[in-house]
């Protein structure tokens, strides 16, 4: 499977050296340890097949370019590859975070493709920012929510978009970093 995702990646000319890293990094925790000590059951691990994944999400953003010209992809990846030490589940909400809101499909698109689970959902369904909703307020229904894995792969998504910026964007995403930082630290959690 492994070499269908390179062909995937190589034929849209995307790099695929941090495909490489993150099945790496996937390889290193087998079990999908989670920071609680809690393990995925062998069943949802078998269900949460990380190459249909990655391979609906490189469909999702194939023609996307993020403002320097970088290729899209390239910002789910890292921000998956951020989130392994918080397992599976995470890893998956950060491959398929932004594919609702920016990459055109819906919750329905993405069930029918792939099985998640509860978890995945419901940090989808936070992670996704809906028409009309001011940041603020997105990022406050995120403290709210019960899903640790969505204020994880937030906090990681909030760190690689403000990679190597300074303006007033960089001030915001500080700002819901902490936020989301604190809940996570009020609750005894990793992030």
């Amino acid at each position: 499977m492994n070499e269908i995702v390179e062909k995937i990646m190589q034929t849209m000319n995307v790099d695929i050296s941090p495909y490489h890293k993150l099945c790496e990094m996937i390889a290193q925790n087998p079990n999908g340890q989670n920071p609680n000590g809690n393990k995925i059951s062998g069943e949802d691990f078998g269900k949460l097949d990380l190459v249909c994944v990655i391979c609906f999400a490189i469909d999702c953003h194939r023609f996307q370019l993020r403002d320097d010209g970088e290729q899209y992809i390239h910002h789910v990846l890292r921000v998956a590859e951020s989130c392994v030490q918080y397992g599976i589940e995470a890893v998956i909400a950060a491959l398929l975070h932004d594919t609702i809101e920016d990459g055109h499909t819906s919750m329905l698109g993405i069930e029918e493709t792939i099985i998640i689970t509860p978890k995945i959902k419901e940090a989808l369904y936070d992670l996704t920012k809906h028409a009309g909703e001011l940041y603020c307020d997105f990022i406050f229904r995120i403290e709210k929510s019960p899903s640790i894995i969505s204020k994880q792969v937030k906090i990681k998504d909030i760190a690689d978009n403000s990679r190597g910026k300074k303006d007033n964007r960089y001030i915001k995403y500080q700002l819901s970093s902490r936020i989301l930082e604190n809940c996570l630290t009020a609750q005894g959690v990793e992030w």
